[in-house]
Formats: C-alpha cells, sequence, structure tokens
C-alpha cells in the first residue's frame, strides 16, 4: 500500500530528489516505492513530513491522500490560469521562474525559506 501512495505524492519529483530530501540513497527509496522493502518508522515520519501528509495516509488508514489530491489539482487549476496569465505578461517573472524551475532543490528550499522570512517581516 505505501508503494503506491510514495509514487503519487511524489509527482513529479524525481525519485532522486525525495531520496536527496531525506538523506538517503536514490536505490533505498526506489526499494521503497517498488515494495521491495519498507521503510522504519523514523524514515515513514520524515517521508510523511516531507509529503506533508499524516502517516496514517503514507500507511492507507485513511482516503485523505485522495481527496486531498482532489481538491489540490480542482483548486489549483484557477492558480495556474493566474500564473499562465502573469508569465505571459511580465517578463521579469518569467525569467524568475525560468531560472527558479533549473535550480537545484536546495537552492529553491533555501529561496522559499527566505521568501518565508520575507513575508514574516524578519
Amino acid at each position: 500500500m505505501i508503494e503506491k501512495r510514495l509514487s503519487i505524492l511524489r509527482g513529479n519529483r524525481t525519485q532522486q530528489e525525495v531520496a536527496d530530501a531525506l538523506g538517503i540513497s536514490r536505490a533505498r527509496y526506489a526499494h521503497y516505492e517498488t515494495g521491495r522493502n519498507e521503510p522504519d518508522l523514523n524514515t515513514l515520519v520524515r517521508l510523511a513530513d516531507f509529503f506533508q501528509v499524516p502517516v496514517d495516509d503514507l500507511l492507507g488508514r485513511s482516503n485523505q491522500l485522495k481527496e486531498d489530491k482532489t481538491n489540490y489539482w480542482v483548486n489549483g487549476a484557477e492558480e495556474i490560469r493566474e500564473l499562465a496569465e502573469l508569465l505571459l505578461h511580465d517578463e521579469k517573472s518569467r525569467l524568475f521562474w525560468k531560472e527558479f524551475i533549473k535550480s537545484s532543490p536546495e537552492k529553491r528550499s533555501r529561496f522559499l525559506d527566505l521568501w518565508r522570512d520575507l513575508e514574516n517581516g524578519k
């Protein structure tokens, strides 16, 4: 059960990106997705934290994951349209996002932390 949920949650990220974020090898993470191995409790908690879901969702003990993913795509459609409009009409935004997407996961994470600090007046 967990292997299917991990694959769904990973979405467009690579197995390497998830493995790097968790501090494990790509092969080890791949074994979780294929069901060859199961994560230990500590790794299970880190996976849940990384994907921002309750451990119960990873274990298949709730249907919240399916509902959340559906709501995400339905609610996200308007945000995607707004972002597309911005990118079509604002050259600076388009250049920023092109660079952001090309950057490493670590740099993206650092940027998001900086952005949150700016939003919180730090």
